[in-house]
């Protein structure tokens, strides 16, 4: 199941995520970020953002009648790459990275050439 653009409630704000993905016991909490510009790269400053919301909602506590929004895992995706700092900051927190060549053999490009996924 995948819910996109869903606001959900902080322990101290509210949170807009992009993508909210769940298999069985699995809920993921996804960030997209999309940079058009060559050679533009996603620093440290991201992840450290991603992870600041993806705790802040970990910590609120559900009022009755509210669903409980825990999630597993947090992630960000992005069609650049992650700089040395940004890939050694969120291996730290636990924060899973996709980009293009990351993680090493399983990035975006190497899941798009696997299973033929060729933009038109």
């Amino acid at each position: 199941k995948v819910e996109v653009g869903k606001v959900v409630q902080g322990a101290c704000v509210p949170h807009e995520i992009d993508v909210i993905a769940v298999r069985g016991e699995k809920k993921l909490f996804i960030e997209c970020k999309f940079h058009g510009e060559q050679g533009r790269n996603c620093n440290v400053k991201i992840p450290l953002y991603i992870h600041a919301r993806f705790e802040d909602i970990k910590k609120h506590t559900p009022q009755k009648g509210e669903i409980n929004q825990f999630f597993n895992e947090g992630w960000v995706v992005t069609n650049t790459r992650f700089t040395k700092d940004a890939v050694q900051y969120s291996h730290c927190v636990g924060l899973q990275l996709l980009s293009w060549d990351f993680p090493k053999g399983h990035g975006l490009k190497d899941r798009i050439d696997h299973l033929g996924l060729y933009p038109i």
